[in-house]
Parts: structure tokens; sequence; C-alpha cells
């Protein structure tokens, strides 16, 4: 067999284990949608909508999805939320961590970084591999157990305006930690889109487990919702990685878009994104609302046993030959995008 025919024949095979690989997930992402309700929401005329609704600049945060340096539509969002949100502090501050890069510029996929440059924003830094000292950036290995320490020691202010939270993991307890003491006024956290909408399940607090490049990491966004509701703040927009938090003191009454536009009109979650987890650790992922019920660790990790199974693994009918592909071969261009930012 010659060079160029042995070249082509593994070109196609790895095309078609690929086009394999997206049917099934395709279809472990049929579910049934109500179409009603998304249009509904999205294509009211000017005359249908009541005046509170015509100036409630919440609806319109769809049309302002942009990136110029966040990886995804972070910039344009929250651009447009500080139109309407007044700030607090003179100039005024935010928080970001993980910050996978030692430059604003380069193509540092911050949230913050095009407030700070083209707002004149103060900044503070916190990721597990990179420091500047310039960009007062700090290396640090964040948990739920330092957090509170960490922002005292470098003094972030008790009431400031943004905080963004993406480390991978303990995301929603380390937020958690945080909301005890200080009073952020808009908040991103990262979710895990593989899970519905309505799903309350998260990582486990605890700093041994770390996100091995697959499905299992952070939390969905019920869970966020959960812990939203319980430090009074709402959620007003789902993206494409994050989930968005405002202070609910700041929106006056305003009433963001309902959540289901986001699971059906945006088809934000259940998505899959990262490879399904093959070793078993999608057991370590517990239920948020048993453990907010009971304090129990054991009962709510056997809460979220069958969730997780399903959202996070290989249907059970996936031919093995799919599974023993290696992650760079069952990469959506998606997956890839995300693992190499």
């Amino acid at each position: 067999m010659n060079t160029k025919t042995s070249t082509r024949r593994a070109l196609f095979a790895r095309e078609f284990g690929r086009m394999i690989y997206r049917i099934i997930i395709a279809l472990t992402r049929v579910r049934i949608i109500n179409p009603f309700d998304y249009f509904q929401i999205k294509y009211k005329t000017p005359a249908q909508l009541a005046s509170s609704e015509r100036n409630n600049f919440l609806l319109d945060l769809p049309k302002h999805e942009k990136s110029c340096f966040s990886q995804n539509e972070q910039d344009g969002v929250l651009w447009k939320l500080f139109e309407h949100i007044p700030t607090i502090n003179s100039p005024p501050f935010c928080v970001e961590f993980g910050f996978c890069s030692t430059s604003l510029t380069n193509r540092s996929i911050s949230n913050a970084a095009n407030l700070i440059l083209k707002k004149g924003w103060n900044s503070l830094f916190f990721d597990g591999s990179h420091e500047n000292c310039d960009i007062n950036l700090h290396k640090v290995f964040i948990t739920s157990k330092n957090i509170a320490a960490l922002f005292e020691k470098h003094g972030v202010p008790k009431s400031f305006e943004y905080l963004g939270v993406d480390i991978d993991s303990t995301d929603l307890w380390v937020l958690s930690e945080i909301l005890k003491s200080y009073r952020p006024t808009v908040i991103t956290i990262e979710y895990n889109p593989n899970f519905p909408i309505d799903a309350t399940v998260t990582f486990p607090d605890d700093p041994g487990e770390f996100w091995e490049s697959d499905a299992v990491y952070a939390c969905s966004v019920g869970a966020i919702e959960l812990a939203a509701k319980k430090n009074s703040y709402k959620i007003v927009y789902v993206g494409k990685s994050d989930v968005y938090l405002v202070a609910e003191e700041v929106l006056q009454g305003l009433t963001p878009l309902p959540l289901a536009y986001f699971s059906s009109g945006r088809m934000r979650c259940p998505r899959r994104t990262h490879k399904p987890c093959t070793s078993g650790r999608e057991k370590i992922m517990i239920d948020y609302s048993v453990w907010m019920e009971t304090g129990d660790m054991n009962k709510a990790r056997e809460a979220a046993q069958k969730v997780a199974a399903r959202y996070l693994t290989w249907p059970s009918w996936t031919p093995s030959w799919i599974k023993k592909l290696s992650p760079q071969k069952i990469l959506t261009p998606s997956d890839a995008a995300r693992k190499s930012g």
C-alpha cells in the first residue's frame, strides 16, 4: 500500500469517526421543545409590549452578544449591563479568576479586559498557573477555604462592580463563600451545559478533585439559580459558557428573560461539551438542592447519580470503538476551541 493511499484511509477513518460521534451527541440532545414559548418571548411587537417591558434592557441582552477579548459573548453582554447599572466605586472595581494568560490582550479570553482597557476599571486577577504583577495577576490555587482571606489580603471592597468565576470545578462553592462577606453587583460564573437547565448538580467542594478535560466540571444552571435566590441575585442571562447574575436591589423590579428561553430558544443546554467521562468520575457530582436541604454530602451525591450518569457519560448504546477513540479525535470544533483557551 503506497503512502498516499494509507494517508487517505487514515483521514477517512478520522472524519468518519467524527461524523458518528456527532450523530451520537445529536441523538442524546433530542428532547421535546415548545416553540410557542420561544416565539412568544422573542417576537412580541412593540405594540404588544407593556411600557415596562419596552424599557427593560434585560430583554435586549441577546442582541448584544459580542467578543473583543472574551471567549464568547461576555464583552458585549457586560458592556450592556453596565450601561444601565450604576457603579459603586471610582474607578469601578472587578475581580476575575481563573485568568489563563499573563496579558490582558494576548488572547487572555478575559471577561473584564474590555472594561479595564476601554473604561479604566481597577482589577484583581487570580489564576492557578499564571502571574503578572503589572496587571495585578496573582498565581494562587483558589478554594472555598482561602478565597475570603485572599480578598481581604488584596483589599477587595466589600461592595464592588463585577466578579468573574471560572475555575472548572468548585465554582459554586467559592462563589457562595464570597457572598457571605462581599456584594458584587454583577457576577458571571461558568456553568456545565451538559445538564438540562433545571438540573441542580454541582462539582463537590473538594480541593483534591480537579477538572480532567472531560464533561465532569463546574455546576448546572439550576444549581446556580438556587445559590442566586439564597443570596438575593437574579439570573439575567445564560451565555455559551457563563451564567450572569445581578443583585436584586439594582434591578428595580425588572424581569429578565425566563430560563426556558435559554433552553429551548437559545439552545444553551443541555448541550454536549468536552468528551464524555469514561473513568467513573461522574459519581463525585452532588445534588446541590439536596445538600441545601439536608447538609448531608452522601445523600446529595447519591441523589445526583442518575442525572450525572445520563448527561456526563457515553450513552449505553454507544459502540465501543467510538469510546476508544482518543479525545483529540472526537473533540468537536467548539470543544477544541474551549480546550485551547
